[in-house]
This record gives C-alpha cells, sequence and structure tokens, in this order.
C-alpha cells in the first residue's frame, strides 16, 4: 500500500488565501481612495458653486439699482411684480440664466418719492454638484440718498424732539414754498423726514410736536408720540393725530463719515484779536475780525460783551473746545461765508449764538471733528446753516429754531415752542446709492 504526501498542496492553499486576503484589502483601499476622491471634488464642486453665487446675486443686485434709477416712477415695469401696502409694499423679480442659475431680488423699505432710502435683498442660486438641488447665497444692500443733507435730522442715536413744536421744510429758490427766499410758515412742505440708526422703542420720540414728513429708525426702531404728536402730510396732520400711512419706516443703516481738519489749517496764521481802526467795521468794535482762514491752535473762549464778524469767504479751526459765553457773538456780514471746523470735545454757544446775516443756511456750515462728541446751542438768534458732527450729542435750547439741517449722533430739542426748518436746497434729493453690504 502506497501513502501519497499532500503538503505542497496545502502550501499552494495558503498562497491562495494570501493572495485572495491582499486583493481585497487592495480593493477597500481602492475604494476608499476613490471615495476620498468623489468627497473630494463634490466639496470642491460645491465650493465653486458657493463662490458662483455671489456674481449670480450680484447680477441681481445691479438689476435692482437700474431698475430704481430708470424706472424710478414705475416700479412695476420691466417684469417687477409688487406686493404688500403702505410701508410694506415690496417689488420683486426673479430671472433664471441659460446656465440654470437665476437670483431672485427684492427692493423694500422705500420712502415715498423722491426716495430718501430703501433696501435691496438679491438671492442667487447655483445648481448642486451630482444634482443635489441648488446652493444659495443672499445679500442685504442698504441705500441711501446720495447728498449729505438728505433729510432735515439724521442720527446715528435718539432723535428726541419733545420740546420742539415742528419739522418742516421749504425751499428758498421755489417762490411756491418760500417767501424772499426765506421761510414762511403759510408755504411749508412737508419735506421734513427725520431718520435714525437707532433701533430701540422711541428711537425718534415727536412728543405733542408735528413732523410734517415722516420719520425712520432702524431695524426694528419705534416712533413714539403724546397725544397731539403727529407725523405725516400738512393736509393730514391738520386733521388727524399719530402717524399717517407710509410715513414711516424702519430700515435706516447710514454710515456718516466724519469731518477732518481742513487741509493746511495747521501752517494758518493764529487768529488774533483786532486793535485800532482794523477792530472797527460799519462803525461798530469786534474783537475778531475774520476774512479769511485762521486757526486757534488750543481751547477758544469768547467772553461775554465779545464779538466777532465775518466779512469775506472764511474758514475758522478750533483744535480744542469753543466756549461762547452770554452775551457773545459771531456774525456772519451779508455776502460773506463760515466754515467752523471744532476739534475739542465740546462746543457750548451760551451767548447771541452764530447771526447769519444773510439768513441763508449756505452760509455758515460746522464740521464736528472724530472728538467733537457735545454740542450745545442757547443763542438768543437762530441756528441758520448746516451741522456735520456725526460723533456729536446736540441738544438746542432757549427758545432758538434751526433752520438748514443736521447731521449728529443724537438730537435733543429743549426749546419750547421751536421748530426744525430743512432748507431743502442744501440737500437737494439725488439718486439713491448702497451705504452697505452685509451677506445675511
Amino acid at each position: 500500500m502506497k501513502i501519497y504526501k499532500i503538503g505542497k498542496c496545502r502550501k499552494g492553499g495558503s498562497v491562495l488565501l494570501v493572495t485572495l486576503a491582499t486583493g481585497v484589502v487592495l480593493g477597500v483601499i481602492l475604494v476608499s481612495f476613490l471615495e476620498l476622491i468623489q468627497a473630494r471634488m463634490t466639496v470642491r464642486a460645491r465650493a465653486l458653486s458657493w463662490n458662483q453665487a455671489i456674481p449670480v446675486l450680484e447680477s441681481g443686485i445691479e438689476e435692482a439699482m437700474t431698475h430704481v434709477y430708470v424706472d424710478t416712477t414705475n416700479l412695476t415695469a420691466n417684469g417687477w411684480s409688487r406686493s404688500g401696502s403702505g410701508a410694506t409694499v415690496i417689488y420683486r423679480k426673479t430671472q433664471t440664466n441659460s446656465d440654470s442659475t437665476f437670483y431672485i431680488t427684492t427692493i423694500s423699505n422705500l420712502s415715498t418719492y423722491p426716495y430718501r432710502w430703501g433696501t435691496i435683498y438679491s438671492q442667487g442660486f447655483v445648481p448642486a454638484p451630482l444634482k443635489q438641488g441648488y446652493i444659495s447665497r443672499m445679500v442685504m444692500i442698504g441705500l441711501t440718498n446720495s447728498t449729505n443733507f438728505g433729510h432735515p435730522i439724521a442720527a446715528r442715536g435718539k432723535i428726541d424732539l419733545n420740546g420742539q413744536s415742528v419739522v418742516d421744510s421749504y425751499d428758498p429758490n421755489d417762490n411756491s414754498y418760500s417767501t424772499g427766499h426765506k421761510y414762511d410758515p403759510a408755504k411749508r412742505k412737508s419735506g421734513g423726514w427725520v431718520v435714525t440708526n437707532a433701533r430701540g422703542s422711541g428711537a425718534v420720540d415727536v412728543g405733542n410736536g408735528h413732523i410734517y414728513g415722516g420719520a425712520a429708525t432702524g431695524a426694528g426702531g419705534t416712533i413714539t408720540y403724546n397725544g397731539g404728536g403727529t407725523v405725516g402730510d400738512g393736509a393730514w396732520s391738520a386733521t388727524h393725530t399719530g402717524i399717517e400711512s407710509g410715513f414711516s419706516g424702519d430700515g435706516i443703516n447710514v454710515a456718516y463719515p466724519i469731518p477732518t481738519a481742513p487741509a493746511g489749517a495747521n501752517s494758518w496764521s493764529a487768529l488774533t484779536a483786532a486793535t485800532g481802526t482794523a477792530a472797527k467795521v460799519s462803525g461798530t468794535n469786534y474783537t475778531y475780525v475774520l476774512s479769511g482762514n485762521a486757526t486757534v491752535y488750543s481751547d477758544f473762549r469768547m467772553n461775554s460783551g465779545e464779538g466777532m464778524i465775518v466779512t469775506g469767504d472764511a474758514i475758522l479751526y478750533v483744535s480744542g473746545k469753543l466756549t461762547q459765553n452770554a452775551g457773545a457773538f459771531i456774525y456772519i456780514d451779508s455776502g460773506a461765508s463760515l466754515k467752523l471746523y471744532v476739534g475739542g470735545s465740546t462746543t457750548t454757544f451760551n451767548g447771541n449764538g452764530v447771526i447769519n446775516g444773510d439768513g441763508s443756511s449756505s452760509s455758515f456750515s460746522y464740521y464736528g471733528l472724530a472728538g467733537n462728541t457735545t454740542i450745545k446751542y442757547a443763542g438768543n438768534f437762530n441756528f441758520v446753516g448746516t451741522l456735520n458732527a456725526p460723533n456729536a450729542d446736540f441738544t438746542l435750547t432757549g427758545g432758538a429754531s434751526f433752520f438748514g439741517a443736521a447731521i449728529v449722533n443724537t438730537y435733543t430739542s429743549k426749546s419750547s415752542g421751536s421748530a426744525f426748518h430743512y432748507d431743502e436746497s442744501v440737500g437737494s434729493i439725488g439718486k439713491l446709492v448702497m451705504n452697505s453690504y452685509r451677506e445675511i
């Protein structure tokens, strides 16, 4: 009987098992590698689609801006639809492109025409990889008027009009809304729109006063008033109280540039008191006579009985604080103008204030620099001019009224019976421009 050995067959079977195991491992590795490559390609494709959504939505922004410019008085033209009513009216358009991308653009929060502000929402859609729906991104664009003084009062914080009896407007270049180029209460306009970025309760407090125009706050802000207070058109306000439909909003988000010192001011001659015949103008003695440009390289105080006359187109730069005590005054002669820059923390007009001989708002311009945070006007004469001090808390007291326009941090009126008359000539309504861009 013969016995056969099978050791070699067992060895061959082991080799086969090892080969199969190695193949399985290599297969798993290959599948994992392919899955990794596919995942990376998907991520890259999604990132590409994510980035492509921006130019798509920006096409929607361009469409909306062109629409506001071209179809200003017909916002339902060219495929735009309208919905809502009163202050909640929106205009919307959807545009699909040849590559299957599309955008949905909405225009909302428009003020009454001529528009002073508004908001654009634009959402871009791009096909996702592997036909997994769409990837989208949305941005919110804030719109504001292109002029600096497009509103009577523009503030970052609260506007308190409790001491103000009236906010309205006039146009010195139109005899229908002025007399002799001056404000005439019988010809008032309802262009007194006041605006603030503030978002809290009572962001605009009307009290018992009357805003002949409208008011708008930041998102979620409210407008408060007492029993007799009104916000709206003059004709409506004559028979109503409260806020007229369409004369309020809450879409304000405006950045106001901070004025800087005038170029070359550090090389100008220092302001000095006039003496002798130079101090006498038209038979009156003045402490200061200003006909050109001058600088005060420290705090500037005008004591009781001191006066300044401006006889030409002048610029005065005060690097420190400005204080005008009771009885002091600044007089801008007829035909002259003054640009006053203040860099110090406080400005106080306690005397006769700034007397504008022409009565023209364009003859006096006040600029509060970054450090100018408090302005108090208690002058016996009205403030006639423009005030651009975005960092300053402004307070009006003493019975004076304001003729012109103001950009401030906060505005508080404590002058019983006073008024704010917006000079529309210093802020002629321009086109809406973008002032903010935020992805949401």
